[in-house]
Formats: C-alpha cells, sequence, structure tokens
C-alpha cells in the first residue's frame, strides 16, 4: 500500500540539498576565467626590455630582464618589483594588477608553483583572500572577504582540503555557518544562521555524510522539525513542531525507511 509522504518529511529526505549551501566562489581566491598568474612578457626588444599590456592597452607588466632575473615596474609604481623567470617558470616574489592598476595579487612562486604567503585583492583595492601554500596547493590557516571588507570565511587547509573548524559570515559580518572537517570532509556538528542571527539548521555529519541530530528552524527561530540520521539516511522519529513547541505530527524511520504512518495530533 502506497503511503503519502508528508512535504515536511519530503524536506528531511531530500537528496539534491548543497553539500555545502554556503560555499563561495570568492573562496577560491580567483576565477577560472582568468588566473592569478597568467602575466607574459611580450614585445620583447633587442637589449631585452619588455612589456606586457591588457587587450584594452592598459600596462599590465612593465620591465627589462637580464638572463633569468625579470625587474618588473607598474605604471604607477616608483621602485621595480623583482620577479624571477627562467625558461617560462616563474620564482622568487610576483605581483600582478587589474586593469585599473589596482594591485590583484602577490606572492612567491619556486618553479612555478605557489609557495608561502600568498594575497588576493578584489578591484577596489580591498583584500580578497589570504593564506599559504605549499606546492602549489592551500596548506595553514585561510582567510577570504568581501569588496566591501568584511570576513566571508576562515578556517584551515591541510595539504589543499580543510580541516578543522571552519566559519562563514554574511556581507553584514553576522555568522552564517559554523562546521568542522577532517581532510575535506565534514565531521562533526555543523549549524547554520539567517542574517538575523536565528538558527537555520542544525545538523551532525560523520564521513561527510549525515549521522546524527537534525533540527530546522523558521526565521523566528522556533523549532519546525526534528529526526535523526544513521549513515545518511533517516532513522527513528522524525517530528514537525508547532508555532508553540508543540508535536503536530511525527513518523517513524529504519535506516531510510518509514515503518508506521503518519501520526497526527488530535485536534479540537
Amino acid at each position: 500500500m502506497n503511503i503519502r509522504i508528508p512535504s515536511w518529511l519530503k524536506v528531511l529526505l531530500r537528496s539534491d540539498r548543497p553539500a555545502e549551501p554556503l560555499a563561495s566562489c570568492a573562496e577560491h581566491g580567483h576565477s577560472s576565467a582568468q588566473s592569478d598568474c597568467d602575466a607574459t612578457i611580450r614585445d620583447e626588444t633587442e637589449d631585452g626590455s619588455g612589456e606586457s599590456h591588457f587587450e584594452t592597452g592598459q600596462l599590465k607588466l612593465n620591465g627589462k630582464h637580464n638572463e633569468i632575473r625579470l625587474e618588473g615596474f607598474h605604471k604607477n609604481a616608483q621602485v621595480p618589483q623583482p620577479q624571477a623567470c627562467q625558461e617560462d617558470t616563474k620564482n622568487g616574489a610576483w605581483e600582478l594588477f587589474h586593469k585599473n592598476g589596482q594591485l590583484r595579487s602577490r606572492g612567491n612562486y619556486q618553479d612555478g608553483k605557489r609557495c608561502g604567503h600568498f594575497e588576493v585583492f578584489h578591484a577596489n583595492g580591498q583584500l580578497r583572500s589570504r593564506g599559504n601554500h605549499k606546492d602549489d596547493t592551500r596548506d595553514g590557516h585561510y582567510e577570504s572577504y568581501f569588496e566591501n571588507g568584511q570576513l566571508e570565511s576562515r578556517g584551515i587547509y591541510v595539504e589543499g582540503e580543510k580541516h578543522g573548524s571552519w566559519e562563514q559570515f554574511y556581507e553584514s559580518g553576522q555568522l552564517r555557518s559554523s562546521g568542522s572537517y577532517s581532510h575535506g570532509k565534514r565531521d562533526g556538528c555543523f549549524e547554520e544562521y539567517r542574517e538575523n542571527g536565528r538558527p537555520s539548521i542544525k545538523e551532525c555529519y560523520r564521513d561527510d555524510r549525515r549521522d546524527g541530530p537534525y533540527q530546522s528552524f523558521d526565521k523566528e527561530g522556533r523549532l519546525k522539525t526534528s529526526g535523526n540520521y544513521k549513515d545518511g539516511v533517516l532513522h527513528g522519529a522524525c517530528e514537525l513542531y508547532d508555532d508553540n513547541g508543540l508535536v503536530m505530527e511525527m513518523a517513524d524511520y529504519k535506516d531510510g525507511v518509514r515503518q508506521k504512518k503518519t501520526k497526527k495530533r488530535a485536534t479540537r
């Protein structure tokens, strides 16, 4: 016999919820369309000098190389920016600029790979992200920022994977989510908040799968649904609450399979 599943239970059963609904593209430091390290030397003259320009004609890099060394000057710079170039491989300190002349990124390279502290900036001059790199992968503390200068996310990377506690924020500065990772996988309890500061979701993970209690809240912060997950599927009692915190409906699950019809609270 087919049993109709209430809409509130369908939300708990959905498998298409984003794995990380709060992940931000700004966290990556740069877009895939334009790398942070795409400067090349063109228009080389016989004396070894060269310039690199944007398609609009705006100067991107101007300098003179001698053997394997390149001393680059930005249009408004007063001192040379040392950059090493050997067989088209970046080595040493590099700085790149936006089309408007603002600093776009700066950091160190070794054999063409990012190493050590690296910073990326928005076109308005505000810091976009900063963190440590090892062998061209993030390794250590990392932070990303909105264009208004507010912190967007912060946490730790280990060999390019999130590890330990992570936090994400709204552009207003209000906490948006917090949780813990183990080598790139969600592991532990996660909490999500609305911009008004009230809770939205509380859930637990083990090895990147929901495992443990789950709660969702309305925009006023009142508990609306609760349940329990085991190895990524519902297991145990699932409940729906009214605005007064009383149970309106309840269903029981075992290993993702509903065991009984939905129970509804009697109304007068």
